[in-house]
């Protein structure tokens, strides 16, 4: 588990090498960021990647800072007590995929540029931990996406069109890509990748429909890859199980039959991919789940982040668990989804317009807003034992983590004010003044 302590810094005792090998990865980190391959960035890809994967596995990794790193709430960005900077995503099953496309890439000599990721726990949610690349931008932030990726015959295309055939990848879109100032793409966010079977899709939200031929090199990769087939399936089995580790095989001997890229799902990409974003598609198989359209019109409940529709759905699980228990009586999902939404979301929601969250966090929507409630309010019972209202974790949320800079700018200065003052009352006065102070005046 990662552990959190309060100041950042290196206990005197750690040795030099370590100081060293700490601030060279933190270097790298940001060289990668803006130079055209790993093996640019400081002598050599192997000893890199391997060397940051050895940081985020290790037992003695402690987070000095922690915070929101987008409008979803189970995304956040860390600085290690090292300096490195990483990415810690919450989600389980995710994280196992995420950790599972690295695993993969680095078999392939690293081919796709995947930057390391491992599973980790943090404050009892397992979740995945990755390096953070900050010279690197969004796709959707750069003028250059529309041009790097145009045409197989380009090293980007080529690299990741392949990459994403061998993970079988279904959730490619220019919010989990990164460009480096260089013009360099890396490939993040495999959450979505690895389905546990070939074929037609639920959805797909996928880039590459121009074929890329296949290289020779690349060709013997793969081969290699086939030849020490059992050292793959042991890494791969734990964390995707067993269908989609057979299903990542076809996808190979499928590139080599075909030279190339191919069409892995089969005619999903005409019939969902361009009709429907990831998104619509979760959040209308949750309508249909929930049908809380016919029972509650005007929810309103649109999340920012595609996954968060199933951690809703998890939310009214839990709800209707209770249902039944309290009426000692099965109860349908869609009637726990009407009462969820009176008895548990709506108070919540009123919570947090009362403290006017939606104006600190423009950025986010109100759902967003209502799971980041949630899961701080778990989280402070469990550090404290009692659960809070919704209203004292909403005033919590504004005060510590306010999006607006100035009204951070003096939370900041006011909690410094604060410290100092009270550092005052708590220190004793100098000797010499107790003994003026004791003295009756003339």
């Amino acid at each position: 588990m990662i552990s959190q302590i309060s100041k950042p810094g290196l206990p005197w005792w750690r040795s030099w090498w370590t100081r060293w090998k700490s601030a060279r990865a933190s270097a790298l980190s940001h060289a990668l960021s803006a130079t055209l391959a790993p093996e640019a960035a400081l002598g050599g890809e192997q000893w890199a990647w391997t060397h940051l994967e050895e940081e985020l596995r290790s037992p003695d990794l402690k987070l000095v800072s922690v915070r929101p790193l987008t409008r979803a709430s189970r995304v956040f960005l860390v600085e290690t007590e090292s300096g490195l900077r990483l990415v810690w995503k919450s989600g389980e099953a995710r994280a196992a995929r995420e950790e599972a496309a690295y695993l993969l890439d680095r078999r392939l000599g690293h081919f796709g540029l995947v930057p390391p990721v491992v599973t980790r726990e943090w404050e009892g949610v397992k979740g995945a931990l990755r390096l953070y690349l900050g010279q690197a931008r969004p796709a959707y932030l750069d003028s250059r996406s529309s041009y790097v990726l145009q045409t197989p015959e380009r090293p980007n295309y080529y690299r990741m069109a392949l990459l994403d055939t061998l993970l079988g990848n279904r959730d490619r879109h220019a919010g989990n890509w990164l460009l480096t100032p260089a013009g360099v793409v890396i490939p993040i966010d495999h959450g979505m990748a690895f389905p546990r079977r070939n074929g037609p899709q639920r959805f797909s939200a996928y880039d590459f429909h121009l074929k890329a031929q296949l290289a020779e090199a690349d060709r013997q990769r793969l081969h290699t890859l086939l030849a020490d087939w059992d050292g793959v399936r042991g890494e791969m089995l734990p964390l995707i199980g067993e269908e989609a580790t057979n299903a990542l095989f076809e996808r190979v001997h499928g590139v080599l039959d075909h030279s190339g890229t191919y069409d892995w799902h089969q005619g999903a990409l005409q019939s969902v991919g361009r009709q429907r974003t990831v998104r619509d598609t979760f959040e209308a198989t949750f309508g249909a789940r929930t049908n809380l359209d016919a029972s509650h019109p005007e929810h309103g409940i649109h999340l920012s982040e595609p996954d968060d529709y199933q951690e809703v759905l998890q939310h009214i699980d839990v709800h209707r668990y209770y249902l039944c228990l309290e009426r000692n009586a099965d109860v349908s999902f869609e009637d726990a989804s009407s009462s969820w939404f009176d008895a548990v979301y709506t108070p919540a929601l009123e919570a947090i317009r009362a403290v006017g969250l939606p104006k600190e966090f423009p950025a986010s929507t109100e759902a967003d807003l209502y799971l980041w409630l949630a899961y701080h309010r778990e989280k402070i019972k469990a550090n404290k034992g009692w659960m809070p209202s919704e209203r004292y974790v909403a005033l919590f949320l504004a005060d510590r983590f306010s999006g607006r800079p100035l009204k951070r700018m003096w939370k900041a200065v006011e909690r410094s004010v604060r410290a100092a003052l009270q550092a005052a009352r708590e220190s004793p006065r100098p000797p010499s003044m107790k003994a003026a102070s004791s003295q009756p005046p003339n």
